[in-house]
């Protein structure tokens, strides 16, 4: 699925690669809520390692005085993950858009989306 991302630029996620693997294996399909439980417990671990730059709770307050508009841009593949890091890191008030590949079904930079000299 990883080739297919970069050759659609369309974004597979998670939940997909997961409800794939499944499929593949022969067991059936996960509910909503099962499927949420395993996405989250899957990225545990890895949420607990995550922290912020040194730094960003000094600069951003700043630059957000200087009337810069923050956005976070992700090629994410899962959003409750990347709202969760983002919500525990306390970090949500400074950014706006905040927009996931996951939720918004295409990966950055789709090279359909380009302007000439811009990548």
């Amino acid at each position: 699925m990883g080739r297919q991302r970069q050759a659609d630029w369309l974004e597979v996620t998670a939940a997909q690669v997961l409800e794939q693997t499944l499929a593949d294996l022969g067991a059936p399909p996960l509910s909503p809520l099962a499927q949420a439980q395993a996405l989250r417990a899957y990225y545990a671990y890895s949420e607990t390692l995550w922290r912020p730059m040194p730094g960003v709770y000094e600069v951003l307050p700043q630059l957000q005085a200087a009337g810069y508009k923050l956005a976070i841009i992700s090629n994410a593949s899962d959003s409750n993950n990347v709202w969760r890091l983002i919500d525990g890191a306390r970090l949500r008030h400074y950014f706006d858009p905040v927009i996931i590949s996951s939720s918004a079904g295409i990966r950055k930079p789709a090279p359909q989306n380009l302007r000439p000299g811009s990548g």
